[in-house]
């Protein structure tokens, strides 16, 4: 009974090692550069650095499609970026989509373009620091008396 249940079990097993899920979500990273900076780099990792076909793109809202060729076939991506705001601080979040590879080949992708980003413009710009607090105003209680004398000099008038 147990021969005929290890057969099955095993071919699972093998299965999933053998054929990993693929990604049904897109992979996202989030970037500190200014958009055109992350666009270019994205488009010149794309199809230059990788070497992918790039089938369409739109400039104006940071779109692009392009086919993964893994070697032996080729799948369809895309990579979109899209503004964002954290706090006071302008993003840029980057997703990538490749619905019939495993996800590590989009967080592959992402990590390649931060590594780009980083080697073509250095560190991502700071953070502004906060604006100072302005001193608080004085109530109408609290004016000066202008014949009173300083507390630190008792020099008579």
């Amino acid at each position: 009974m147990t021969r005929r249940l290890a057969a099955p079990f095993f071919a699972l097993v093998l299965s999933v090692a053998l054929f990993p899920d693929t990604a049904s979500a897109k992979q996202t990273e989030t970037f500190a550069y200014r958009l055109q900076q992350v666009w270019s780099t994205s488009f010149r990792l794309i199809r230059v650095d990788m070497g992918f076909k790039v089938t369409d793109r739109d400039d104006s809202v940071g779109f692009l499609m392009f086919e993964y060729d893994d070697g032996e076939r080729t799948y369809p991506g895309s990579l979109q970026l899209v503004e964002v705001k954290e706090g006071e601080r302008d993003m840029v979040r980057a997703e990538v989509q490749i619905p019939q590879q495993p996800s590590y080949i989009e967080l592959m992708i992402l990590q390649k373009l931060s590594k780009k980003l980083r080697a073509e413009y250095g560190d991502p710009p700071s953070a502004a620091p906060p604006a100072p607090e302005a001193p608080p105003k004085k109530d109408e209680g609290d004016k000066e008396d202008p014949d009173k004398q300083p507390e630190g000099d008792k020099s008579a008038p």
